[in-house]
């Protein structure tokens, strides 16, 4: 159906198939239709998408599906340019709709297609591949192959015998029209794009717990709507380990959110976690039981002493991410909570959260 179709292209939005696989399975056993996940809210969406990443992807599909509900009746739009106007779909998903789904004569360009279509006929410009990848869909529609046949085989050819690196030659079925190969150029063709440089940071993340009716509890902190990076999602309380006594002004202030002293002690692990080009080393550390306190941390007094982040990690390097936040949003009472792990499986959140999770078992 067009919306598995539709559910599916946008996991797989620089994302691999063996990743995407159970997130898809649990995400249409929850959401059935396009009805069913107009209707949810973004923490249920979230909660599902939860380590699969990109999480923009997650919100443009809730957007869609409400759109789709409150203009077309909940049914998925046939025409390219009513699907291009959809949130989040672009020329590539609107053609695997329309050729996957529909099964109309209409071109599929991903990666796998791209670099298939590029070593047969040795053209790297993107315009000329999409020609070209018309041109082929047309020509076979019209000797009775269904669409969605031949662009699916060509993303299969891609994945499976052109690869990147080392590609099957042998095995491929169009090896003899390919100009890379005759050429011997298959390895080098197309050349690899150069890699923005890679952001290294380092991070404390803070686990703070408190026994409350028997149960031990963690604090979390809910990322603001307006960070670069997992806005809405629940984290562990995680700040930026500049040397410069930001850790201490940052547990200062978590100290007065708790309304009492925060103490720091055993170092639990460490692990890394990238994001697009910044690659985030997280030490996890825990810190002294807290003693009964009120179902949510107090608000602060006031704003004064919040210390500001050194002005290279804001701007491009992290686009306003949740990092900076951890400091400029502690005054906000509803955005914590003490949770334990059965409740935090259930939000929405990072795989950032689920790999300090693992560490709690050594405290």
């Amino acid at each position: 159906t067009p919306y598995k179709v539709w559910v599916s292209e946008i996991m797989l939005q620089q994302t691999q198939v063996e990743t995407v696989l159970p997130y898809y399975q649990k995400f249409l056993k929850r959401f059935k239709d396009i009805r069913s996940l107009a209707r949810a809210s973004e923490s249920e969406v979230l909660s599902l998408w939860s380590g699969l990443g990109y999480y923009q992807r997650a919100r443009n599909l809730l957007k869609t599906a409400r759109l789709i509900l409150k203009n077309y009746g909940g049914e998925f739009p046939a025409e390219e340019q009513e699907i291009l106007r959809l949130p989040g779909v672009g020329r590539y998903t609107a053609g695997a709709l329309q050729s996957i789904a529909y099964h109309r004569p209409v071109p599929i360009l991903d990666g796998n297609v791209k670099r298939v279509l590029g070593r047969i006929f040795l053209e790297e410009s993107q315009e000329k591949l999409w020609r070209l990848s018309s041109e082929l869909v047309l020509q076979a529609n019209s000797e009775g192959v269904d669409p969605s046949d031949f662009n699916q085989s060509l993303m299969e050819l891609g994945a499976l015998i052109c690869l990147p690196q080392d590609p099957v030659c042998p095995e491929c079925p169009v090896q003899e029209r390919c100009f890379a190969y005759k050429k011997g150029i298959q390895n080098k063709f197309p050349a690899p794009k150069d890699r923005k440089k890679t952001v290294t940071q380092s991070h404390l993340l803070f686990l703070i717990r408190r026994n409350h009716n028997g149960l031990t509890e963690f604090l979390l902190r809910q990322i603001s709507q307006k960070a670069g990076w997992f806005k809405g999602m629940w984290e562990f309380p995680m700040v930026l380990n500049d040397g410069n006594g930001t850790k201490s002004k940052f547990l200062k202030s978590l100290s007065e959110v708790c309304g009492q002293e925060i103490k720091v002690g055993q170092k639990l692990g460490h692990f890394s976690h990238t994001i697009t080009h910044h690659r985030l080393d997280i030490s996890v550390v825990s810190c002294r039981d807290c003693y009964e306190t009120p179902s949510f941390p107090r608000k602060r007094e006031s704003r004064e002493e919040i210390p500001q982040l050194d002005s290279r990690f804001r701007g491009n390097d992290v686009k306003g991410g949740v990092f900076p936040q951890s400091l400029n949003a502690l005054n906000s009472v509803s955005n914590y909570r003490w949770m334990d792990k059965d409740k935090m499986r259930t939000l929405p959140s990072s795989t950032i959260l689920r790999k300090a999770l693992a560490l709690t078992g050594k405290i």
